[in-house]
């Protein structure tokens, strides 16, 4: 249920991803919801967040112990998008930033997906830290990167193509690397 919550939120956002559709997306008995997460829909929600939290960070974690530079976790970033884009056939953007754009109404999630943002944001500012740059550069540099790449998938949604999300991950790529025109 965890996992098809996820998705929904990547292709219908926060106001799709109803237990309703989650139990039929997953064909998981109605019962299992109130044995499984007696918070509901918002408990639900709020395990989908983390869970895609954690798999991107995991991803970010493996990718700095390989030695990968800022400019290539960027790639990665954009890579796994894009290749969530083609495989959904541009109907699933960031779970996440589903939340981040309908949580008004829900504290709970918001909450959840700031830490899950914050924790990001730091993992990729520790990989710019090495480069030279301050800890607090590093954040808003970090911060800014993700806003590009979410946006750019926004975009890549939008119009049925990778070319946002490419753009984003190449002008990214060359600001870091300091080769930008």
């Amino acid at each position: 249920m965890i996992t098809g919550a996820a998705t929904l939120l990547a292709e219908k956002g926060l106001p799709g991803t109803t237990i309703a559709a989650v139990l039929e997306r997953t064909g998981t008995p109605r019962g299992s919801v109130p044995h499984h997460f007696p918070g509901g829909r918002t408990e639900l929600l709020r395990e989908a967040v983390l869970m895609v939290g954690a798999d991107v960070a995991d991803r970010l974690r493996t990718a700095e112990h390989r030695g990968a530079s800022p400019a290539e976790i960027i790639t990665l970033i954009c890579d796994h998008f894009r290749d969530r884009l083609i495989a959904t056939g541009y109907t699933a953007g960031c779970p996440v930033w589903a939340v981040v754009q309908d949580a008004a109404g829900f504290p709970d999630l918001a909450g959840t997906a700031a830490e899950v943002v914050d924790n990001w944001t730091g993992l990729i500012a520790g990989t710019l830290v090495p480069l030279g740059y301050a800890p607090a550069s590093a954040r808003t540099t970090a911060s800014f990167i993700l806003s590009s790449v979410e946006g750019a998938l926004a975009l890549s949604r939008l119009t049925r193509s990778t070319r946002p999300l490419d753009d984003a991950a190449d002008t990214l790529s060359r600001i870091i690397s300091g080769t930008a025109w």
